[in-house]
């Protein structure tokens, strides 16, 4: 059996929905336009009529209203899932070993800060009764933006300790509270 997208796409006239008569496509015309689940046209939305007894619009360029049910989407945007660098690896192997925190964890949450900007630090751990934040750089620090984050979140949350954390010369330098054990 031949579908009506098929003549439409031979050239033929075929019959739109409500016995009116569709103009006929030419090879040259422009590409007429098709739902990618059930292949109705802007000159033919036949099928759905037939299954739902009114006419399909369209949702996305190649997708009608009657089949967007039938396209999976997920319920909610998931964050992407971020993973520690080299860097922040050999951190967490440190501040493992230094301090023995009883937690510790990579980019957990992120702060809202008065200016209206949003920092996340690189890890949050308890150690002992303390919460810490560390803001982890490498030897070269190449965004001058997360050092002026970092300064307004420690100002703007002083019950928890923010300590930034370089490697540079083959050690961690600590510029915060945080001493080894």
């Amino acid at each position: 059996m031949i579908s009506t997208r098929q003549l439409k796409e031979w050239g033929y006239d075929v019959p739109a929905a409500g016995g009116r008569v569709a103009q006929k496509t030419k090879a040259t015309d422009a590409a007429v336009r098709s739902c990618r689940v059930c292949g109705c046209t802007d000159l033919d939305c036949s099928e759905c009529v037939a299954a739902t007894g009114k006419s399909c619009h369209w949702v996305e360029p190649d997708l009608c209203s009657r089949c967007i049910s039938s396209v999976r989407r997920p319920a909610i945007r998931l964050p992407r899932l971020r993973k520690a660098n080299g860097t922040e690896l050999k951190f967490e192997a440190y501040a493992q070993e230094c301090w023995k925190p009883w937690w510790i964890q990579y980019e957990p949450l992120t702060l809202r800060l008065p200016s209206g900007t949003r920092y996340t630090p690189d890890y949050c751990a308890c150690i002992g009764t303390e919460f810490y934040c560390f803001e982890v750089k490498g030897a070269h620090i190449h965004n001058a933006a997360s050092l002026r984050a970092f300064k307004e979140a420690r100002a703007a949350f002083p019950h928890w300790r923010f300590v930034f954390a370089q490697w540079k010369g083959g050690e961690w330098l600590l510029a915060g509270t945080a001493e080894k054990s």
